[in-house]
């Protein structure tokens, strides 16, 4: 078994285990997959946690008594961590961990650092983004497909482009990027970008054709590239029709939300210079420069939100006629979401 003892700053301590924590399973395949790794030297601890496809690791300062490794039980780690109490924490390791915090005490299994399985290599190169808005396109991707539960990430010059699709709508946001950006795509789990979304909001993000890698401050994770084929954005934005419609986006969502309550499905008809949103038993309107003829759109009411939430102060909206993607955008941001039929 390894041998560690040291103590730190009790938030410090919390902070790097619960970052460490996204990398855990939700559903381990291997036993030694439910521990998380926990690595004492020279005044760091470094905490990691995950299995064959995604890893995170996090870092703390502390005092050294002695340096070593040792693992302990993921979940049960992190929720103990939530309930330190005092200015500090003393982690001590030997058959079994024990955790002091102010009054409190607990004893934790200890496993075998030696039994933990390594990574090997890593991404040679990063790019530093200005932004991670990650959190505007993956309600876009579907979890259980084996290529739509990826977010796309695609290198252009100065920027880095982010796509998530269902296969019926998609999403996409462009961030400026400095560093260098590998060619081709990459496919990346959109379960990895959540869970790093969680805990940051500066990244560095690098790839190669088999390895993701993402850094912010005191934390790195790493993943598995997904491979398949994936929906050509570029194509799809193409068709925009360059005709848009502004209205205000908080009292879109606001009429969404209120017609949700009633069904969950919702008809948008824009008609002359107002923007009608229609749900069995409920209706309102909003403003528009809409200048065209009258046209009628049946949303789900989740995917309208979705498509809505990345905006700002504004959305704008673009179509052509019925059966048609209709197009959301504001800044960085646009998304493709294709209406429903009527009867369906």
């Amino acid at each position: 078994m390894g041998a560690v003892r040291f103590t730190a700053a009790r938030d410090a301590l919390a902070r790097a285990v619960q970052q460490a924590a996204q990398g855990l399973p939700a559903r381990p395949l291997r036993p030694v997959d439910a521990g998380m790794l926990i690595e004492a030297e020279a005044g760091e601890v470094w905490f990691t946690s995950g299995d064959e496809n995604m890893r995170f690791t996090a870092q703390a300062d502390a005092v050294i008594e002695d340096q070593g490794a040792a693992v302990l039980p993921g979940h049960l780690l992190a929720e103990t961590a939530k309930l330190w109490t005092g200015e500090t924490v003393t982690v001590e390791t030997g058959a079994t961990a024990t955790v002091v915090a102010g009054r409190s005490r607990f004893t934790l299994p200890a496993g075998n650092p030696r039994e933990y399985p390594q990574w090997e290599g890593g991404i040679p190169f990063l790019a530093d983004l200005a932004g991670f808005p990650v959190r505007k396109v993956l309600p876009f991707a579907k979890r259980d497909h084996p290529v739509f539960r990826a977010v796309q990430a695609c290198g252009d010059p100065g920027k880095l482009v982010l796509a998530a699709t269902d296969g019926i709508s998609m999403a996409v946001v462009t961030v400026p990027a400095e560093g260098e950006i590998a060619e081709l795509p990459a496919l990346i789990p959109a379960v990895m970008m959540e869970r790093f979304a969680r805990i940051a909001e500066v990244v560095s993000l690098g790839w190669d054709e088999g390895t993701v890698t993402l850094e912010t401050e005191g934390v790195r994770a790493a993943c598995r590239q997904i491979h398949g084929e994936f929906p050509d954005w570029r194509r799809l934005l193409r068709r925009i029709s360059g005709d848009w419609v502004t209205v205000s986006a908080a009292e879109l969502t606001r009429a969404v939300k209120t017609a949700k309550l009633a069904a969950d499905t919702i008809t948008l008809t824009f008609d002359g210079n107002d923007l009608h949103v229609l749900a069995e038993g409920f209706r309102d309107y909003l403003d528009t420069d809409y200048p065209g003829e009258q046209a009628s759109f049946l949303f789900g009411a989740d995917r309208l939100l979705a498509a809505l939430a990345p905006c700002g102060e504004t959305v704008q909206l673009s179509f052509t006629g019925p059966g048609k993607p209709v197009f959301f955008r504001d800044e960085d941001y646009v998304s493709a979401v294709l209406p429903r039929r009527e009867g369906a």
